[in-house]
């Protein structure tokens, strides 16, 4: 087993997440600026009917729902356990002056954050060279 790195090698993890929030961020502020007033840009990139389901979800637990029903379906069924992040997203959101949109990029923006931080220490436990850890966590938080 590898020991921890020193400070000095956890600024290049943290430069990483810090990349790669404000890359992330560029679609979602460029949709926002060229909004138009006979339109909305509501955040959406792909597969809005999927999106919009788990937009539904966070609704439904930002109203304290702890079982959450698809409202997508025309058939009558029971609440169920969704993800934890639809949850997360909920929990956001029902902060006053809050909105299930931000729920939305606070829960992107921590999964970028653990992400990274669970890759950084798998890999100060597996690689004792500094170059091969960064090549492995910009090689798995960039796909």
């Amino acid at each position: 087993m590898v020991s921890d790195p020193p400070d000095r090698d956890r600024i290049f993890p943290r430069l990483v997440v810090l990349l790669l929030v404000l890359v992330t961020a560029v679609p979602y502020l460029a949709g926002l600026s060229f909004d138009d007033p006979d339109s909305r840009f509501d955040g959406v990139m792909v597969f809005p009917a999927d999106t919009n389901a788990y937009l539904a979800f966070a609704r439904q637990a930002s109203e304290g729902r702890l079982l959450l029903k698809n409202p997508f379906t025309p058939e009558p069924h029971a609440g169920g356990l969704m993800g934890l992040g639809w949850w997360l997203m909920g929990w956001v959101a029902a902060v006053p002056g809050s909105s299930v949109e931000v729920g939305f990029h606070a829960v992107r923006l921590l999964g970028i954050l653990l992400l990274a931080y669970a890759v950084q220490r798998w890999c100060e436990r597996l690689f004792a060279s500094r170059f091969l850890r960064r090549v492995v966590l910009l090689a798995v938080m960039t796909g």
